[in-house]
């Protein structure tokens, strides 16, 4: 986000895909994605309530390779099947995530360089579309109490 976006939304909205991102884990968590996804993982960190929202300046190619893999399982979860190879082209493979989440319609109205970095609004908001979809298919509902209501 530019300084003048800030300034126009307000001195928060930086921190609402943080915000985001906590709640995604919370439907990964329903989804049950320590089991079915995270455990069959070889060589990824856990994710975090941060993991997609800020960048990983350490290791960039290990957040976006999270993102992939993250992708794939909630596609899967979704009944569409990705084949991605740890070698394939980063802008072949947002293309084919797009595609599939289009056909799913999930609203992607963003270029696929926007989800190359592997964090951010649009990558949360990829992640959190098929996380509801996969709740949606196996029958639950995800709601958010605000202002203790």
């Amino acid at each position: 986000m530019s300084d003048s976006e800030d300034i126009e939304l307000g001195p928060g909205a930086a921190f609402t895909v943080i915000l985001q991102n906590e709640i995604l884990l919370e439907k990964l968590k329903l989804l049950n994605f320590e089991k079915e996804f995270v455990k069959k993982q070889r060589g990824i960190r856990t994710i975090s309530r941060i993991t997609f929202s800020v960048p990983n300046n350490e290791n960039q190619g290990e957040q976006f390779t999270q993102f992939i893999k993250l992708t794939q399982y909630l596609l899967q979860t979704n009944g569409v099947a990705i084949e991605v190879d740890e070698f394939d082209d980063p802008g072949a493979i947002t293309s084919q995530i797009m595609e599939s989440c289009r056909r799913l319609g999930v609203n992607v109205d963003f270029p696929p360089q926007k989800i190359r970095k592997g964090h951010g609004n649009e990558v949360v908001k990829i992640l959190t579309s098929l996380a509801d979809l996969a709740l949606d298919r196996r029958g639950h509902r995800f709601f958010l109490l605000q202002n203790g209501q």
